[in-house]
């Protein structure tokens, strides 16, 4: 039932997590999203990722005539970026002196 919700109703949060929250770290400091949904955006994010350097080492880049990022980083610049602030997230989680 979800997955039908997800798929007719486009959640940009899950779709495009770089043009809505521009970098990894605004999405960590965001108190709107809980840190399991945090979770669940940024590992969305991270295999967008992980596809888009595939694709550009395959010589098919996805974006023609623009900067990377907002940022003017690299695609493996913003992985790591997105990597370092799911770890962030879970040493928060596991930190028995971390309150919710």
């Amino acid at each position: 039932m979800l997955e039908a919700n997800l798929q007719s109703t486009p959640i940009p949060e899950f779709t495009d997590p770089e043009t809505t929250f521009g970098l990894p770290e605004n999405l960590m400091i965001n108190s709107t999203f809980a840190d399991d949904a945090k979770v669940t955006v940024l590992n969305l994010w991270k295999h967008d990722l992980v596809l888009l350097m595939t694709a550009t080492d395959e010589n098919m880049p996805a974006r023609r005539g623009e900067p990377p990022y907002v940022s003017g980083e690299s695609t493996a610049e913003m992985l790591r970026r997105v990597s370092n602030v799911l770890l962030a997230l879970d040493a928060g989680r596991t930190d028995p002196t971390h309150r919710a």
